[in-house]
C-alpha cells in the first residue's frame, strides 16, 4: 500500500469552466518509476477513485491522468475502460437511465456520487486529476483518490 498527498477528499473549489481546468497532482511517498515497477511486478493492483458532486457533468468534463501521462476517461468501478463511463453506467444502475456516471445528472438541487476501483494495473498509479464545468455557485465537486494497493 503506497500513500500519498490526496487519500483524504478534497473540495475542487476552483471556480472554472472550461474542460479539465481544474488539475489535481498526486504526490506519492515513492518515486513514480518505482511505482510502476511495483505494478508491473505485481499480480494485481487497484486504485479506489471517487467523485462526489453537485450540478458538474462527469464524463465530459473531465478525466484521470495515468503513470504514463495518459489521459483517462472512465471512472472507478467501471468494469471496462470504455471511454466516459463510470460503474453505474456499465451496470445500467445509474440515478437516471439516460446517464454513464450519477454525476452526469447536473442537478444543482443534488449531490451524486461516483466512485469505485480502477483495476488497469498498466495505468496505474492516477498521478492527476482534471475536472471542469464548476462555474456557477451551485456546482461543486469532490474528489478522494485511494492509496496505490498492490498484491
Amino acid at each position: 500500500i503506497i500513500e500519498h498527498d490526496s487519500t483524504f477528499e478534497i473540495e475542487a473549489n476552483e471556480s472554472c469552466e472550461a474542460i479539465g481546468c481544474y488539475n489535481r497532482g498526486i504526490t506519492y511517498t515513492a518515486p513514480l518509476q518505482q511505482l510502476v515497477a511495483l505494478a508491473k511486478k505485481s499480480k494485481r493492483c487497484r486504485q479506489y477513485l471517487k467523485a462526489r458532486c453537485q450540478g458538474v457533468r462527469l464524463s465530459t468534463y473531465a478525466w484521470w491522468v495515468s503513470a504514463q501521462q495518459v489521459k483517462k476517461y472512465y471512472w472507478g468501478g467501471s468494469t471496462s475502460t470504455a471511454n466516459k463511463y463510470c460503474a453505474c453506467g456499465n451496470t445500467g444502475t445509474c440515478v437516471k437511465t439516460r446517464v454513464k456516471c450519477n454525476c452526469d445528472v447536473n442537478s444543482n438541487s443534488r449531490i451524486d456520487v461516483d466512485e469505485g476501483y480502477i483495476i488497469e494495473k498498466e495505468a496505474l498509479p492516477i498521478t492527476a486529476l482534471q475536472f471542469g464545468d464548476m462555474d456557477h455557485v451551485n456546482e461543486r465537486l469532490w474528489h478522494t483518490v485511494g492509496p496505490l494497493e498492490c498484491y
